[in-house]
């Protein structure tokens, strides 16, 4: 499962936020950057893959309070 830690306008904007929350303990993970347009502004997800049962346990290592972390696929 893809777990979505955030959105950002820019890949730069996505890596430095990865370089921020790998930090937290989840340096052994590979991010992957997917580019979407929502609303027509172009955005950058942030997502990690992990077993859907880690998924509450990594958004809270990110420091991802907000309900949509381990909802998202």
């Amino acid at each position: 499962k893809l777990i979505q830690l955030g959105a950002f306008s820019s890949v730069d904007s996505a890596h430095a936020a990865w370089s921020r929350i790998a930090k937290g303990g989840l340096a052994g993970l590979d991010p992957v950057l997917e580019p979407v347009t929502v609303g027509g502004r172009n955005l950058v997800r942030l997502k990690v893959a992990a077993p859907a049962s880690a998924a509450a346990e990594l958004c809270r290592a990110a420091g991802v309070s907000d309900p949509w972390c381990a909802g998202r696929a």
